[in-house]
């Protein structure tokens, strides 16, 4: 089984597929990223958000995805938010239950840089490094060094949904 973290932006979506198993490290990792049409409306850009979060969690070698873990939009523009959040809305309902039988979450920047025990405040560059040191300890080292910012953060919410998932069963377990 895998999971799946999603960042997204105004024009595109990045997912990082790990599996689910902490002890299997993020061997394999699978980067994937779907480009929004260059003059893609909002009602467009919605469309396209539902289909192609559809077509970036497909099963990785035959594996299901049992979860999907999706930041969610934070501004404090209110134009940024009201083409943020209609996205937001898309994926989630594009890649959770009951189309997929799998869950979809919202996570905050906050709360998945707290459960990887990083700065409320860090930076776009301290999130990259923590990424590609991920990458280099426990994945394909090739993918470190062409990390952009959004496959970053997709990585480190993954992380962060894996980590919160096995928190829950042991609690659930005792």
């Amino acid at each position: 089984m895998y999971l799946v973290g999603i960042d997204f932006s105004s024009h595109a979506i990045d997912a990082a597929i790990i599996p689910t198993d902490p002890d299997a490290g993020l061997r394999p990792l699978t980067l994937r990223r779907f480009v929004f049409t260059k003059h893609a409306d909002q009602a467009g850009r919605i469309v396209q958000a539902a289909a192609g979060a559809r077509q970036l969690i497909g099963d990785v070698d035959g594996h299901p995805i049992s979860s999907t873990w999706v930041e969610e939009p934070y501004t404090h523009r209110w134009p940024a938010a009201r083409a943020l959040l209609p996205i937001y809305g898309a994926i989630i309902a594009a890649t959770g239950f009951p189309q997929t039988r799998r869950s979809a979450t919202g996570i905050t920047a906050q709360d998945w840089r707290q459960t990887l025990h990083m700065p409320a405040r860090a930076s776009k560059e301290e999130a990259i490094q923590r990424a590609r040191d991920w990458i280099l300890t426990f994945a394909q080292p090739e993918l470190a060094f062409n990390l952009s910012e959004h496959a970053a953060e997709a990585l480190l919410i993954a992380l962060a949904g894996r980590h919160l998932t096995w928190q829950h069963h042991a609690g659930t377990a005792a």
